[in-house]
């Protein structure tokens, strides 16, 4: 999506998106704002729209760029700090600690995915 889309899409304007993908992007927003944890009704709307395995897979993106924001963002205000470009809302502490702490969480991410698969865990929880 263009940075005009995006735009129009926080302000409440959908127009612009594909009817087929709305339910997905409402979906997407709701994750987001419920920090990870949405309402078992908003998940069940979507899964009977694209189907369990569709759902899985809009679940990972959303998941996907969840963590590359948390993780992506701290890289960028570090890397621009050193370019003279510092983030005012940032501080080399936070970006440190993210990078750091990233490096280390990530692989154990990958280790609880394994055995959450093995054990048959269930993949999504909701808040309500």
């Amino acid at each position: 999506m263009s940075n005009e889309e995006i735009q129009k899409m926080l302000s409440g304007v959908i127009a612009d998106i594909p009817s087929n993908e709305v339910q997905a992007v409402i979906f997407a927003q709701h994750y987001a704002d419920s920090r990870g944890r949405p309402s078992k009704e908003t998940w069940d709307r979507i899964v009977e729209s694209y189907g369990l395995t569709k759902s899985y897979g809009i679940l990972g993106a959303i998941r996907a760029i969840m963590m590359g924001n948390a993780y992506g963002i701290p890289w960028s205000s570090f890397v621009n700090r050193f370019k003279g470009r510092s983030d005012k809302r940032s501080s080399l502490l936070y970006e440190a600690e993210v990078i750091i702490l990233g490096s280390i969480l990530i692989p154990v991410a990958i280790v609880h995915a394994i055995v959450a698969s093995l054990l048959r865990l269930k993949i999504i929880d909701f808040l309500y």
